[in-house]
Order: structure tokens, then sequence, then C-alpha cells
């Protein structure tokens, strides 16, 4: 089996069944639209878009090919395997080649899903009340959701995918906690969905699992710090501990140890580095490798030239500018975001320290941009929109 095979086979039945999937996805974006009372129409124009991208990922896929194929035609490998980080991806593709459904019609799928957390950022830039109070503001955070790369990225059944559904959503229940004007979610519901996602997030990335239950515990501090002898609060300490324990050796399997830790690290930081024009130098200071993982390549620091890496100097560069502007620290919104900036702060400081490739870089940092834009938006406007709702 190979990639042009599992992209070409399509039949009548895929035809009726893409189709299906079109219609479906547009009556699931209404009816959450509807739901969550969202009355911005500009999540249609972005959903054509998305599709859009999708359409020009599949091509990717075909001419250049992508890691995620090889879920599909390697899944055999793995069937009579119990489930684990390193196969779920491989037992979830077995699983839709067993039910004989096209590669194409399961990335779209995935793609529908990659979708959602556009519709509930939305829903907090509504609920900021952005427009009302800059549109020039309000314009820049809407440019950037139209960014290539944001949507190439998440466009079909791969890790990046799943990472970025995960995260944003992990984000939003505990936003959803704080601010009354988003819809509500139960106290049960929300727990329980934040340890699905983590969960989920284990069977894909543990690394990231770990940074999600980590700010998940802090925010849990941070809401009881005025009740740390009780008995509840005790029993939450060991479970969590013990669970901390458990998404660590996870990570660093047979090597958890101190010595174990380094070598990971150092394993990790020189993976993939295929020469300078894609490297970040090792050796850099810390403060300026954290700046090249975000915004580079760009207009001030790329090396060569190719359609691809120019759409992404164009994006990254704009980037460094809307940052710029959009950039303001309020200490009044940092309980509404306390898990946002742990989980910001724990991402970027361990990604940025074992990441030396450029193009990996560009990959990873837009499974966190939608929460870190939202906590730049929730200090830059929450302590304002108090002001203007009175």
């Amino acid at each position: 089996m190979n990639r042009f095979s599992l992209l070409y086979n399509f039949n009548y039945f895929d035809y009726f069944l893409f189709l299906y999937l079109i219609f479906f996805s547009i009556v699931l974006l209404t009816y959450i639209k509807s739901k969550i009372k969202l009355s911005c129409n500009i999540v249609f124009f972005l959903f054509l878009y998305h599709n859009l991208i999708f359409l020009i990922y599949t091509y990717y896929q075909i001419s250049v090919g992508s890691d995620s194929m090889s879920y599909f035609y390697d899944s055999a490998k793995y069937e009579g395997n119990n489930m684990q980080p390193y196969n779920f991806l491989y037992k979830i593709a077995g699983y839709f080649n067993s039910l004989n459904i096209n590669v194409l019609l399961v990335n779209y799928i995935f793609s529908i899903v990659s979708f959602t957390p556009f519709i509930f950022f939305l829903k907090i830039i509504e609920t900021l009340k952005i427009y009302e109070r800059s549109k020039i503001d309000y314009f820049i955070v809407i440019s950037i959701l139209f960014f290539p790369s944001f949507h190439f990225w998440i466009s079909g059944f791969s890790k990046d995918t799943i990472s970025f559904v995960a995260i944003f959503f992990s984000s939003y229940l505990f936003i959803a906690r704080e601010d009354s004007r988003l819809p509500k979610i139960s106290n049960t519901l929300s727990i329980a969905l934040t340890f699905f996602l983590i969960f989920l997030l284990y069977f894909v990335r543990p690394h990231l699992a770990l940074l999600i239950f980590v700010s998940s515990f802090v925010y849990y501090l941070f809401k009881t710090r005025n009740s740390f002898l009780t008995y509840k609060f005790i029993v939450i300490l060991i479970l969590a501990l013990s669970m901390l324990y458990f998404f660590l050796v996870a990570v660093f399997s047979e090597r958890f140890s101190y010595q174990g830790i380094t070598n990971t690290l150092i394993f990790f930081r020189n993976l993939n580095i295929e020469g300078a024009k894609s490297q970040i130098d090792t050796e850099t200071l810390f403060i300026l490798k954290f700046i090249y993982y975000l915004f580079s390549p760009n207009f001030f620091t790329y090396s060569s030239l190719t359609i691809f890496t120019a759409i992404v100097i164009i994006e990254n560069t704009l980037l460094i500018l809307f940052f710029l502007k959009l950039f303001e620290f309020n200490f009044s919104s940092i309980k509404f975001s306390i898990f946002n900036l742990t989980m910001l702060v724990l991402f970027l400081l361990s990604m940025t320290l074992i990441t030396s490739n450029l193009g990996i870089s560009n990959r990873q940092k837009w499974m966190i941009f939608l929460p870190l834009i939202t906590t730049f938006l929730n200090a830059r406007f929450y302590a304002k929109n108090l002001k203007f709702s009175k």
C-alpha cells in the first residue's frame, strides 16, 4: 500500500460520503454558531478558507507526501499491540482502513474537527467586545486567523491536528470557568472533559499532556490557595503527584533520572537539524532562541526563498508587527488567564529548549496560538470591558 493508492482509490460511495461530510460540516457549523449565540458571520468565510487550505494540503500529500501517511500504510504492523502513545494513531488509522474509508475522507473528518476551535475563539473575541473597543485590533486578530500556515498544518489526520484541538479546548474550559459571559459548562462536565483531553494528548504527545496537567494543577492551587490544609486538598495533592509521576515516566521512559532527562533533552535539541538554513543555533542565547522559535524565518533573518518559505516569512514578519501592537500586560487579568499563562510559559520554555529546527518550530507554534492570542486579548481588553459594560 502506498500514498497514491490511499488517495486515488475513490469509488461512488466515497464521492457520496465526501459530499455528505461537506453538508454535515455546514450543518454542524450552523448548529454550533447558533448554540453558543455567535453573531459573527465571518465564521463562514473562515470555514470556506479552511476548506481551500484543505485542498492545498491534499495536493501536498499527493505530490510530496507526509509523515501522517505512514499511519495508514504501516497500521497493520500494530494490529496486535495494546494501545500505547507510540502506536495510537496507527491503531486509529487501522480502524479506518478496516472500514475501507479513504484517507482523503479521514483527513476531511479531522479537518472539520480542527475548525471547531476557531468558532469558539470567535465567540471569545465577540465576548471581549474587541470590535467595539478597537477596530484595528479586531482586524489584526481576524487577519491572523487567515494565515495559511495556521490552517495547513491542522488540515488532516495528524498529531498536530489532535494537539491543536485538545490544547485549545483545554484552555477554553478554564476561560469559561472565569468568564460568565461565555457559554457555561457544568463543573463536573468541565473536569471530565479536561481529563479526557489530557489523556487524548497522552496518547498523541505525552509531553503536552504533562504540560496541560501541570497547568491544570497550578490553576487548582491558585483557586484553593486559602485551603491548603484541608483533607480534600491533601487527597487531591497525592493523586496529582501520582499522575505527575505517571506522565513523567511516559515522557522520559526508562531514562527517568537526572542524567536520563538531560540526555533526552539533548537528543531532541539535536533532532532534525538539516543544515544552517533550517537550524536554530543550539548555542544561541535562550531569549534569542525564544524569538527565533516564534518569529523565524522573517524579513530580517531569512537565508533562502521558495514559495513556501516566502509565505512563512510574510506571516512571521506580520506576527512581529501584530504582537508589538497587541502585547499588553494587565495584573487584573491574571486570574482569568492563570491556566493559559502557565501552559504557555511551560510550552514555550520547553519547546524553545529542545527545538533547533525552524521547520518544526513553524509547525509547533500554531498548536498554542489561539490560547496565546486569547491571553493577550484578555490582558488588553478584559478590564476595559468591565468599565465598558457599565
